[in-house]
């Protein structure tokens, strides 16, 4: 009984198979070319969506933990060289080795700061150790074969982007130079008089601002950047007030060197409090920079309701 149903299932298969075969090779090329196009085109698409699937954090995982800190007069950085980049919405590597076993995604268009493009490619890792006891699990990052930051910083081994940010709430203290990475769900005591900023969007960190009585939309928080603030052209004729020095500086992005103005000001109002000797260059984009937030001794990033709170110890003279 069990032969002739076995034979029965692999007589069925094969008469399909030879009638599919058949089928196929009756039809005209034109209609070949359709198929072949439409079944590429179908797993193209299919590949594009696990790539933008693992992107967005599906199976990252972050340990919780505290960890110590760089020098944040640099960057906003572990001690041994990954730097906290929200303005970056992937994460990457100068050494892939350093992601355990790797997966190759696709080729990417890399934009660093300067909004300079180049070409390389993006992973999926499994594991990397960015600090003695903090490790990143199943992540996607970028790479390409020549990087700035590579060659200029040679202390970075690499830039932990939103794509990472976003898995975990984040207290920073810039004054002890200690971190702690701490669950979606969790909190921690923060003053009434501290500075609150909202922000929207997954994996770029858009946020409003009052800038001197003027209302400007869609800046982006961005701990890569090592000023207070970058306006772009429909905002550089905001009057900031009394400009008190202007320096030519070099913008070093991942990959290009663009050489700016950055001029600082004696007193700039950022929703409705003041602060004193603003660094603010113009460039084609918003920014709200590290340079800001190193005015304040805690940062704490609150990925799971979209919120960064900043504020001092008591103790601490005003910045």
């Amino acid at each position: 009984m069990w032969f002739a149903t076995f034979f029965t299932t692999f007589a069925a298969n094969k008469f399909s198979e030879t009638a599919l075969t058949f089928r196929f090779s009756t039809m005209t090329r034109k209609k070949k070319t359709i198929i072949i196009a439409s079944s590429l085109l179908a797993i193209l698409c299919l590949w594009a969506l696990c790539v933008c699937v693992l992107i967005h954090g599906a199976r990252t995982k972050v340990t919780h933990t505290k960890f110590k800190l760089g020098d944040p007069e640099q960057f906003l950085m572990t001690d041994i060289g990954y730097t906290f980049d929200t303005g970056a919405n992937v994460s990457l590597l100068v050494d892939i080795k350093n992601a355990g076993t790797l997966y190759w995604l696709c080729p990417a268009i890399i934009i660093d700061s300067n909004l300079h493009p180049a070409l390389g490619s993006l992973y999926y890792g499994d594991v990397c150790q960015i600090e003695e006891n903090l490790h990143i699990f199943g992540f996607v990052f970028g790479t390409e074969k020549e990087t700035v930051h590579g060659k200029t910083f040679s202390f970075i081994e690499g830039t932990i982007g939103m794509n990472v940010i976003c898995k975990a709430n984040w207290l920073f203290s810039l004054k002890t130079q200690r971190a702690e990475s701490l669950p979606l769900d969790s909190t921690v005591a923060i003053p009434a008089d501290a500075v609150t900023l909202s922000y929207r969007g997954h994996l770029t960190p858009m946020t409003d601002l009052d800038i001197n009585g003027h209302h400007i939309k869609n800046v982006l928080i961005d701990t890569g950047l090592d000023i207070d603030l970058t306006l772009d052209q429909t905002t550089s004729t905001i009057e900031l007030g009394v400009q008190i020095r202007q320096d030519t500086i070099e913008s070093i992005g991942l990959n290009s060197k663009r050489i700016e103005v950055k001029k600082a000001f004696k007193s700039v109002n950022i929703n409705s409090k003041s602060y004193q000797n603003v660094s603010v260059n113009f460039s084609n984009i918003n920014l709200l920079g590290l340079g800001f937030m190193r005015r304040f001794d805690y940062i704490f990033w609150d990925s799971k309701h979209k919120k960064v709170y900043l504020w001092n110890d008591k103790s601490s003279e005003n910045k």
